[in-house]
């Protein structure tokens, strides 16, 4: 890099312009690194999943898929903090069962975390969730001021 100059941060942090896409990266790798470190006694890849997130937007709410396979209801969380879902589940041991000898068992127990930002204000006491045929469907009717208004423009 000869002849050029590389400003050095004044640790004042980041712009507003640059300030979210980094802080989604610095928690995302947050995320990926609490999903590496692995629990005493579990093995690689055992300890937790990490479910693939479809969320999608319409006029008036957002709506979040993410499969949840074998779960039940009550084996799954959704908390709401600030303007982020925490969706995160643990699936009961399964009970041991008589007259057989296992010489593998790496389905007794698995669980998963997911945090995703939201891309805009959502009225959390309206907020559905139901699981359905292994898909966990999240509806978050958007608050009023997250809704768009349409402005008629005069010529």
């Amino acid at each position: 890099m000869a002849g050029k100059t590389v400003a050095r941060s004044s640790g004042r942090g980041l712009s507003p312009l640059f300030g979210r896409p980094f802080r989604s990266l610095r928690d995302e790798m947050d995320e990926m690194m609490n999903q590496l470190s692995l629990t005493p006694g579990s093995e690689w890849g055992n300890s937790a999943l990490v479910p693939s997130v479809d969320l999608a937007e319409t006029e008036n709410a957002l709506e979040l898929k993410t499969d949840v396979p074998g779960l039940k209801p009550e084996e799954i969380n959704v908390e709401f903090i600030g303007d982020r879902v925490r969706i995160s589940g643990e699936q009961s041991e399964e009970k041991e069962e008589k007259d057989k000898t296992f010489h593998r068992l790496e389905r007794s127990r698995r669980s998963f975390f997911r945090v995703i930002d939201l891309p805009c204000a959502i009225n959390q006491k309206e907020v559905v969730a139901e699981v359905k045929d292994g898909v966990l469907t999240i509806t978050m009717p958007k608050s009023e001021n997250a809704k768009s208004t349409r402005v008629t423009v005069k010529g």
